[in-house]
């Protein structure tokens, strides 16, 4: 959990700088995306996308319409999951991003590599795909 909480708040002091209040809301939504297009490359990369689809097809449906409803649910429930993490269990404050029993003050090498780890999970369903593409042909 000290490595979600790394994340978070490594994104938070990106976020805290725009001054804009809301911070711990911007570093939850980049943390949601890249989790959400991790597992969705993932479910790409296994071929296990359509056997997922098919649970919340309905008749008559377009299967991107399933696609956008199942979509829509993974983020819904990564972001109860996250907030429960953050905020109930680590006790993460919302106004400066920190914990109470855990002090942790990010270099700058620590803060490229969650960038390029956060850039990484965003990319990794686009390149998936682009892979699969390429060797179907």
């Amino acid at each position: 959990m000290n490595l979600i909480y790394k994340f978070f708040y490594i994104v938070f002091l990106y976020y805290l700088n725009f001054k804009d209040g809301i911070a711990w809301i911007s570093s939850m939504c980049v943390m949601i995306l890249c989790s959400t297009f991790l597992t969705l490359g993932t479910l790409e990369a296994f071929d296990l996308v359509s056997p997922c689809l098919d649970l919340l097809t309905f008749p008559g449906a377009h299967p991107k319409i399933a696609m956008l409803v199942s979509t829509f649910i993974l983020i819904g429930v990564y972001w109860l999951v996250f907030s429960y993490i953050l905020l109930n269990k680590l006790k993460v404050s919302k106004i400066d991003g920190t914990r109470p029993d855990y002090e942790f003050i990010p270099t700058r090498k620590a803060k490229i590599i969650v960038v390029c780890v956060l850039a990484f999970f965003i990319l990794y369903l686009f390149l998936v795909k682009g892979i699969k593409v390429l060797l179907m042909n």
